[in-house]
């Protein structure tokens, strides 16, 4: 039994779909001061699984070894997106969105970073 299970397992995978991934973007209609691109998993437990900031032009990202940032805690439903950013040992925020969504899809709200607070439009990207 253990041997045809390890045999269909290759057979299981392959019938799998595609881990399906969207992105957001957040930032301010302006295009000034920092921006938050996010990605979104659309499996049974999706969420958020990675984060850009970027400011400056320097983008730091959660995604790669060895992040400069990680996501310490987000939510993401119908009705609201929040995402907050540590640095990577945890000690320092990096940044802190909250944001609810409106009736056509965007979201609207707040990118807290470096003590300043941007009011930010997030949309697919």
């Amino acid at each position: 039994m253990k041997h045809a299970l390890l045999l269909a397992l290759p057979l299981l995978l392959c019938g799998t779909p595609a881990l399906a991934t969207g992105g957001i973007t957040c930032q301010q209609e302006d295009g000034e001061g920092p921006s938050l691109s996010l990605v979104i998993g659309h499996v049974v437990a999706g969420g958020i699984v990675g984060a850009s900031l970027t400011e400056n032009g320097v983008t730091r990202s959660t995604l790669g070894q060895e992040p400069p940032v990680r996501i310490a805690q987000s939510w993401i439903d119908d009705e609201r997106l929040w995402v907050d950013l540590v640095d990577s040992q945890a000690l320092r925020r990096e940044a802190q969105l909250r944001a609810r969504f409106g009736d056509k899809g965007e979201a609207t709200g707040t990118l807290v970073r470096g003590g300043r607070t941007y009011k930010v439009r997030c949309a697919e990207s």
